[in-house]
């Protein structure tokens, strides 16, 4: 058995730069969407209170419910967000395929090491 062969990134027609760009991924930019939410708090707090005490608390409660609602629907879209841009690219598939052969070579790569010492081992065992 020959030694595996490392996948080349120009077997899959990717550049450095493009793999370094799809590894990175979508920016999460939609998590400033949040921002709003303590604001929204403090503005509902002061029309309900007109209180500065009851508005400092009302932000500090309603900013964690609304946190909790709205990051939970924004985590639901997130995934969806990244499949909708991965699906955009043009070169999605062959980036998926060059990182399945690595996979798959790192497999291959450590079965292979793993029969080298096993042979090695053999044959020390031999000439004592």
């Amino acid at each position: 058995m020959t030694e595996p062969i490392l996948p080349r990134l120009s077997d899959f027609g990717l550049t450095e730069e493009r793999l370094a760009f799809l590894d990175e991924g979508p920016g999460m930019g939609q998590f400033w969407s949040l921002l709003p939410v303590p604001v929204v708090a403090g503005a509902i707090s002061w029309a309900l209170t007109g209180s500065v005490g009851f508005t400092i608390l009302g932000v500090l409660v309603l900013s964690m419910i609304g946190f909790v609602v709205a990051g939970s629907l924004l985590m639901g879209s997130v995934e969806g967000y990244r499949e909708r841009w991965y699906a955009s690219q043009p070169d999605t598939a062959a980036w998926r395929d060059y990182h399945r052969a690595i996979r798959d070579y790192e497999a291959t790569r450590a079965t292979w090491l793993r029969t080298q010492q096993n042979l090695v081992a053999l044959l020390g065992a031999v000439s004592l």
